[in-house]
């Protein structure tokens, strides 16, 4: 029982004593071998510098564009293209407003057309044969001429044969001025003056402007008819639908939500104290709430000219790339942005020499000899062609800049050019 005991332990200590030796994995030696794989790499040493430490906001994700879709007729929704959840380009179908009844009203409507065509064309007639109905050309009559026409002299004789007749006028008879009243009589038997007449581009231009109207009601219900079809007018995402097979809709109903969210915005509110560093090429990264570990990038896209008193801040919103939809609207998120009065110090190396992990880690391949050995870092900002190594590398390290990219091992074989 006893040996039992002892044998037992002896093989626990030595499968122990293999377990980190496993766990460690394979360690390459530093000489290559004559079979081992060599990559040709340039190095490059970190650069120490300082730059504005970083201020984090939160803020809350939005779509860069929103559009409510509306039908501009009315009638029947057939030929459903579109679901929620579903992406879209410009152009592409989401249904068709069918109206079953619209050929019985393009059919009256072109009758009443005809019929006040012809109304105008009798009215352009009428006006132009109005001026022959009163009996042609009569001259108007003059209300100062009654009363005073000028009868012949009783007491003057015709001249006698021989006897020139006289060149001069006689002077007129002095007459009493007198107050008489106007003979009425005489005035009942004169014709009345014409009255004016109403003008004639009255009646026709209100014709004109009827029958106007009425074209423009047939081409609308002709373009329903040989059209009906609804359109998104920009790419992004069914978020709603309103609408089924069947349904019926009246015009200017919403059928659907379209939100663009490729790239998606980022709304953060900027303290009155930083909005001095703030400007439009402040560089960003963006956290996202439920994938802390990653930073996106992102750029300032959007600067408010109004101060928000009800936030305290200065509304900007950052543009991130989203190809996956994996930002959600209206989720949180945090912009960090350089925009502190402090500095720190950090060491700086090109953008291209780190390497982005499937899980949001960052890391860079360092020369040690032979060998190029991954290290894990923390980065900061870019900017100006700079990366910002918060923490991970020191001074004396030599960074791999060009080469890593096809390394398959933490550990590969190098050859520095």
């Amino acid at each position: 029982m006893l040996r039992k005991i002892f044998f037992s332990i002896v093989v626990f200590s030595c499968v122990a004593s293999l377990l980190p030796a496993c766990s460690c994995g394979k360690r390459k030696k530093g000489t290559p071998g004559a079979n081992d794989k060599i990559y040709p790499v340039k190095i490059i040493s970190p650069i120490a510098g300082e730059v504005p430490d970083l201020v984090d906001l939160q803020g809350v994700f939005i779509p860069n564009d929103r559009l409510s879709v509306k039908t501009p007729y009315s009638g029947k929704a057939t030929q459903i293209a579109a679901t929620e959840g579903q992406r879209v380009n410009p152009g592409d179908a989401l249904c068709r407003i069918q109206n079953d009844h619209l050929s019985l009203i393009l059919d009256k409507q072109r009758a009443e057309l005809r019929e006040e065509e012809l109304k105008l064309e009798g009215i352009k007639g009428g006006e132009e044969n109005g001026g022959n109905r009163l009996g042609g050309n009569r001259a108007p009559f003059d209300l100062d001429t009654v009363g005073n026409e000028e009868e012949p002299a009783a007491n003057q004789s015709p001249p006698e044969e021989g006897e020139e007749p006289a060149n001069e006028e006689a002077p007129p008879p002095q007459t009493e001025e007198r107050n008489e009243e106007p003979n009425l009589f005489a005035l009942s038997q004169q014709p009345a003056k014409q009255q004016p007449r109403e003008e004639p581009e009255s009646k026709s231009g209100l014709q004109q402007a009827k029958i106007d109207r009425l074209r423009a009601e047939i081409a609308l219900n002709e373009r329903m008819l040989t059209e009906g079809t609804i359109v998104a007018t920009i790419g992004g995402l069914i978020t709603k639908k309103y609408v089924s097979e069947g349904s019926l809709v009246q015009a200017d109903t919403v059928l659907f939500e379209i939100v663009d969210v490729d790239p998606i915005l980022l709304s953060v509110f900027v303290p009155q104290k930083l909005i001095q560093q703030l400007n439009q090429n402040t560089p960003v990264k963006v956290i996202d709430k439920n994938d802390p570990g990653q930073l996106l990038n992102g750029e300032v896209a959007y600067i408010s000219t109004e101060f928000n008193i009800d936030k305290k801040g200065l509304e900007i919103r950052v543009r991130v790339p989203n190809p996956n939809s994996k930002l959600k609207v209206n989720l949180e998120g945090t912009a960090r942005l350089a925009l502190s009065t402090k500095t720190r110090k950090v060491l700086l190396i090109p953008p291209e020499a780190i390497t982005h992990a499937s899980d949001g880690k960052t890391f860079v391949y360092v020369a040690k000899g032979s060998l190029a050995e991954k290290k894990e870092i923390e980065v900061g900002l870019v900017q100006n062609g700079q990366a910002a190594i918060i923490q991970g590398l020191s001074v004396k390290d030599q960074v791999i800049t060009q080469g890593h990219q096809t390394f398959d091992e933490p550990e590969e074989y190098i050859k520095i050019e």
